[in-house]
């Protein structure tokens, strides 16, 4: 995705606020090393809650070839949350970042 639309740049705004009010996480991760950068957002599978177990997660990895921009990639993932493009993990919320619950 090169450059986002106004439009999109609007969604992004309101679907950050509707994320955050409800519990959820937005966090992203510029490119690390030889590790490509990414965004997910991370919301509660019970409404707002603090101490849920499970989470829905929807997730923008950085292509090898692309420029990591940050807003792209919260917007990517927000998306795909919005749309229902999600996966549900166990985990946790600890300073604004999903601890993952994962068990052996």
């Amino acid at each position: 995705m090169e450059k986002m639309t106004k439009q999109q740049k609007i969604d992004r705004k309101w679907w950050l606020a509707f994320v955050r009010e409800n519990g959820g996480i937005v966090h992203t991760r510029p490119p690390v090393g030889d590790e490509n950068g990414f965004a997910l957002v991370a919301m509660p599978c019970v409404n707002n809650a603090k101490d849920a177990k499970f989470y829905d997660v929807a997730f923008a990895w950085c292509a090898d070839n692309d420029q990591f921009d940050r807003k792209v990639g919260e917007f990517i993932a927000v998306n795909r949350y919005m749309h229902g493009e999600t996966t549900k993990l166990p985990g946790y919320i600890i300073d604004n970042m999903l601890e993952m619950d994962l068990v052996d």
